[in-house]
């Protein structure tokens, strides 16, 4: 038994995609084959409801309403949601009303899909038979993790959660443990991925500790510090001086992103975990003074200098930094990045980052491998200056709060959609391209956006002043 929502976190992987209607929180009781939509029977209820392409065909054919009246049916007896052929498109307009009126969740698969691999792959998903595919999907699984050259605790937990009957959790005592309480594990699938998580976690710490201290030590401080938009606490300030951070020196922040597939996560997590760890063991063997944390997507870094009277010279650390990536590169991790203003002081140090932050949002080097230099002049300046500044921090928050309290991952992804969806003259083909999504999918989130704002986005003056915010929150976010 899986939940629906669940089930949608794998969509990618499964090759669907969301058309319409809000996602149920109950769960998928089964998966069922509809050839004929128009006499469904048994018991349905909690069901998905799968529909080949021909019959797919029949219920979107233009300016019929089949699709309409199996919704209604659907509705009627109970099913989950339902998975049709998707040619690109999309729903009629009283369908995906209807979706959304009566919680029926509408999926769609390519059509180029293979229908019964792809239904196969759900029933097993779905009613979790404990068959040889299972195995071989879980030794591939083992495999990937065991000979990638660097994994952490979260990935492991996600990827094994994704064979297991129920999520994998880190516990209080440290110890693997399934979601809802206890650390047994009443089937053998459950029992697998708890054991070979528990295996797997350990190697990760013993592998960990090779890192000496102080440099674990100091990317806790400075992920605390370049994270927190508070004022840091002492307690912060006492244990940066207490693993030789010098905050009372001058710092010159950078950012550096990896060029890593955004179509797996788990994988650019992995990558980047990678990328960082790297990068601090070459700048540690050939410079002095950088400290460096992984935040967000991005690795951040900071060089600490005591100066004498003359100005800085952020030249050289640019040129560190580009020896750096070209090491990299060579290893064939590819990234790029972006350097701050050396400043002053704790908060300097902030400014710095946020400027190299900022700087990389919004011009970026010309090539991998390359680091660019923030501009004194310009628009990322600009745009830093207005979300450094408290009353227009106000005004980005009090525009922003109808999204900000969808809460969490919608919350983000909401922003970001709606960011680019304004860049993009609000144009829903271009969107899409841009995020990578299927245009249903922008037009969904889309409908979600405007109904928390309570505006249609025909106001032009309405329109800049939510891109700028967007901007503004994208700029300042880790």
């Amino acid at each position: 038994m899986i939940l629906l929502r669940d089930l949608l976190v794998a969509g990618d992987r499964l090759g669907l995609a969301v058309l319409a209607g809000t996602t149920p929180s109950g769960s998928v009781l089964g998966v069922r084959l509809a050839e004929d939509t128009g006499a469904l029977t048994g018991d349905l209820g909690g069901a998905l409801v799968m529909v080949p392409p021909a019959a797919s065909g029949r219920l979107t054919r233009a300016g019929d309403y089949q699709l309409d009246l199996f919704l209604r049916q659907c509705s009627t007896l109970g099913v989950a949601g339902i998975v049709i052929a998707d040619d690109g498109s999309g729903l009629t307009p009283t369908a995906s009303v209807i979706a959304e009126r009566f919680r029926v969740c509408v999926l769609g698969y390519s059509t180029d899909t293979d229908f019964s691999t792809l239904m196969l792959r759900l029933v097993h998903v779905v009613d979790g038979e404990a068959d040889g595919s299972w195995l071989d999907e879980f030794t591939d699984v083992l495999e990937e993790l065991v000979e990638a050259p660097q994994i952490d605790a979260r990935t492991v937990l996600s990827r094994l959660s994704t064979l297991s009957d129920r999520r994998l959790e880190l516990g209080p005592g440290g110890d693997v443990e399934l979601a809802g309480g206890g650390r047994l594990a009443s089937g053998v699938r459950d029992r697998a991925c708890v054991l070979s998580a528990t295996a797997l976690l350990r190697v990760i710490a013993a592998t960990f500790s090779e890192l000496p201290s102080p440099v674990r030590s100091r990317a806790a401080v400075l992920h605390e510090l370049v994270t927190t938009e508070s004022d840091p606490p002492q307690t912060a300030l006492d244990l940066a001086a207490a693993v030789g951070l010098d905050l009372q020196a001058w710092h010159t922040g950078a950012v550096v992103d990896g060029s890593f597939a955004d179509d797996d996560p788990l994988a650019s997590y992995v990558a980047l975990d990678q990328l960082h760890r790297e990068m601090t063991l070459w700048l540690d063997a050939n410079t002095d003074g950088w400290s460096s944390c992984v935040a967000g997507r991005s690795v951040i870094l900071v060089h600490s200098q005591r100066l004498p009277s003359s100005s800085p010279n952020p030249g050289q650390r640019a040129a560190e930094l580009t020896d750096c990536l070209h090491s990299m590169a060579d290893r064939g991790k590819h990234a790029r990045g972006a350097i701050g203003l050396c400043r002053a002081g704790v908060e300097g140090l902030r400014r710095s980052t946020a400027e190299a932050r900022a700087t990389l949002a919004t011009r970026g080097p010309s090539a991998v491998g390359g680091i660019v230099m923030t501009d004194a002049d310009g628009l990322a300046r600009v745009l830093l200056d207005v979300a450094t500044s408290t009353t227009s921090g106000l005004l980005v928050n009090e525009l922003l709060a109808p999204l900000d309290a969808l809460g969490g991952d919608r919350a983000r992804t909401s922003i970001e959609t709606l960011a680019v969806y304004l860049k993009c003259h609000r144009s829903l083909k271009r969107t899409a391209e841009e995020l990578h999504l299927h245009r249903n999918a922008v037009v969904y989130r889309m409908r979600r956006i405007t109904e928390a704002l309570g505006d249609d986005l025909t106001d032009p003056e309405r329109r800049f002043a939510l891109e700028l915010a967007c901007r503004v929150r994208r700029l300042s976010a880790p």
